[in-house]
């Protein structure tokens, strides 16, 4: 329909555009059903470009066209059915236009458009593309509960007053480019799906992302945000994208979810490390050694297993989880204590003693029990010096354990314990794995308290 056949039908009310509308459903299901549909070529979004006679005949009639009509008055499509294309490109609403409840059953087009009052899509279905280009929102804009299942190019939109999202759904996606948020922007709980860019924007009021979802790519590439942003609770099913974003006020982070580590476009070292500095930059200490973490993982994954870096990472994150945990190296070194002291127990074990488990209470010279002092040994190898270290007493369990050189005297004082090179290189590896992990137990009670 042209304009002037549009503006009358709307003129008529919702009860007779929607009777057309349903109409013209009908028609197409016939169409379909006599084989005399025959659609020919489409463009990326799904509009028809060439068909058989009556396709583009239903097309051409089906299609409404507002384009750079002048609503004086306020304007009401509440619950209105569009079967095909919607235009309303070079349009200027003076007053409210309310969309809420309507179902878009094409493309719908707001090119060069102007809304000097609130504009209303609450609840709106939107079954194709929603294209925005070069539009200037003066009024509060509302996409509450909207349902957005075609794709949605928003390009260089002024946005002048405040953006309400809240629960919106975007089945295929959205892409914003080049937009300024004048205001506040809302997308708390709103869920998209397939890839979320919201690249070379700049938000100047406070932002809202929390409990939103992201199923695919989520991109804040090149923007900038001169208010508060809040990503609280957001769920990622990829690597966010923070390449170039230029934050005034760090992002709240907390509870952010990431499920997976894989990015579409972006190499994920840079991904994570982008992360670990907005953490940085909100002082997230919880956050950034996270993120830290997973960007040592994503080098290693990019180097390969068998090189030095992605093995030694590989045991820096065994041993302490990359620096956060303190219980983890606590643990290993008390596992160490024990393994270290079966070490030194096993080949002075007789099969007569194991048979009868007298190692328990006997040594092989002197009095005491094996087990005892095989385990004093180890903690004295692992900690050589301070209250630990008590030459006599070790010596005393050296001799229980491994017994006495039978080439040296025979008063006890002169004794000397017979002992192998072995074991002094297994003391002296005791001594450093031991030094290694109370640094590490070190490093992260930093890393918690973040003492300098």
């Amino acid at each position: 329909m042209d304009i002037i056949e549009t503006i009358n039908l709307y003129n008529r009310g919702k009860d007779v555009w929607n009777h057309w509308a349903l109409e013209r459903k009908k028609e197409r299901e016939h169409l379909e059903k006599t084989g005399i549909w025959l659609v020919e070529s489409q463009d990326s979004n799904g509009a028809i470009l060439s068909g058989s006679k009556e396709t583009m005949e239903w097309v051409n009639s089906c299609s409404v066209s507002f384009v750079h009509n002048e609503f004086v008055s306020e304007v009401d499509f509440t619950g209105f059915i569009f079967p095909w294309k919607v235009d309303f490109s070079g349009a200027i609403f003076h007053h409210n236009a309310n969309f809420s409840g309507c179902e878009f059953h094409s493309e719908f087009l707001i090119v060069a458009t102007k809304f000097k009052r609130a504009c209303y899509f609450r609840q709106a279905k939107f079954n194709n593309a929603f294209i925005s280009e070069r539009t200037i929102f003066e009024g509060m804009l509302w996409l509450d509960n909207a349902l957005f299942q075609g794709y949605n190019h928003i390009y260089d939109v002024h946005f002048h007053n405040d953006v309400e999202a809240h629960g919106a759904k975007f089945t295929k996606g959205i892409n914003i480019q080049y937009c300024i948020f004048h205001k506040d922007c809302n997308f708390t709980k709103a869920q998209i799906e397939w890839q979320g860019f919201f690249t070379k924007c700049e938000f100047k009021g406070a932002s809202h992302w929390d409990d939103a979802i992201f199923f695919g790519e989520a991109n804040w590439s090149g923007s900038k945000f001169s208010g508060y942003v809040s990503l609280n609770g957001t769920k990622f099913e990829q690597i966010p994208v923070f390449i170039q974003t230029d934050f005034i006020q760090a992002p709240s982070l907390e509870k952010i979810d990431i499920k997976s580590t894989k990015s579409d476009h972006y190499s994920e070292i840079v991904c994570w490390r982008s992360l670990r500095q907005i953490a940085l930059k909100g002082l997230d200490s919880e956050r950034e050694k996270y993120f830290f973490a997973m960007e040592i993982k994503a080098v290693r994954k990019e180097k390969g297993i068998f090189n030095s870096y992605s093995i030694l990472a590989y045991i820096y994150g065994c041993l302490s989880d990359f620096g956060i945990s303190f219980g983890r190296p606590i643990i290993w070194l008390l596992f160490s204590l024990v393994i270290f002291a079966g070490i030194y127990l096993a080949p002075n074990i007789t099969y007569e003693e194991f048979a009868n488990k007298s190692f328990f209470t006997k040594c092989s010279y002197g009095e005491g029990s094996k087990v005892t002092s095989a385990i004093t040994i180890s903690v004295q190898n692992a900690f050589p010096v301070g209250g630990f270290s008590n030459s006599e007493l070790i010596k005393t369990k050296e001799e229980c354990l491994f017994g006495i050189n039978k080439s040296g005297k025979e008063n006890k004082k002169d004794t000397v314990p017979n002992i192998t090179n072995v074991f002094y290189i297994l003391a002296k590896c005791q001594t450093i794995i031991t030094g290694i992990l109370i640094f590490l137990i070190g490093l992260a009670i930093r890393n918690r308290f973040r003492i300098s």
